[in-house]
């Protein structure tokens, strides 16, 4: 089996309009390219992803 391993920062990203409910997202370009190819993938590749995280709430969220 094939690994591949992208290594990258995750971004939160808080979407709102004015005056509502914040909704809370996770992006970047390395967490997209390997949840893109995890699901695009035949069982031959597998997609891990290595970052960093801060201890704070939203933060934490990621793991979840």
């Amino acid at each position: 089996m094939k690994k591949v391993v992208f290594i990258g920062k995750c971004m939160i990203e808080l979407n709102s309009k004015p005056f509502s409910e914040m909704r809370q997202s996770y992006c970047g370009d390395t967490l997209n390219s390997a949840t893109y190819l995890s699901r695009i993938s035949s069982h031959d590749i597998q997609a891990h992803y290595v970052s960093a995280l801060g201890t704070d709430n939203l933060s934490l969220q990621i793991l979840m």
